[in-house]
């Protein structure tokens, strides 16, 4: 009489058709770092972390060498203990974080009195515990 069961370490990969591991099949914490590839950004043990970026344009009015611009977050963050960096497209500018909350950053940007470059992009990215 034939055994229902599989006997261990008879199934070798050229038995498994492409496709076949999905997620659902993956139990919940089987994959750990040395099964990556690559290098994720880690923070402290038992808090998931989130990770946000983007590029937002902006324009001097006439006559001002400092604005601030808002960074809305697409999702929100549990508090404001996140890292935000910034950093604009010419290096005439200058940028630093004033201020952020849950929903938002707020970036100061610089230029020079008298500058007539004007306009630039800033890009930004948020990491921290979701």
């Amino acid at each position: 009489m034939r055994s229902q069961a599989i006997e261990d370490y008879s199934v070798y990969s050229i038995h498994l058709s492409p496709e076949s591991i999905t997620s659902s099949k993956i139990a919940t914490q089987s994959v750990d770092l040395a099964h990556l590839n690559f290098t994720p950004v880690q923070g402290i043990t038992d808090r998931p972390l989130m990770q946000q970026f983007g590029i937002l344009p902006f324009v001097f009015p006439e006559g001002e060498s400092m604005i601030d611009i808002t960074v809305p977050l697409q999702t929100p963050y549990m508090d404001h203990s996140y890292v935000m960096v910034v950093s604009c497209s010419d290096p005439i500018f200058h940028a630093g974080v004033r201020s952020c909350n849950e929903l938002q950053g707020i970036v100061g940007i610089t230029r020079p009195e008298g500058s007539n470059c004007a306009a630039g992009y800033l890009s930004w990215i948020a990491i921290g515990g979701q």
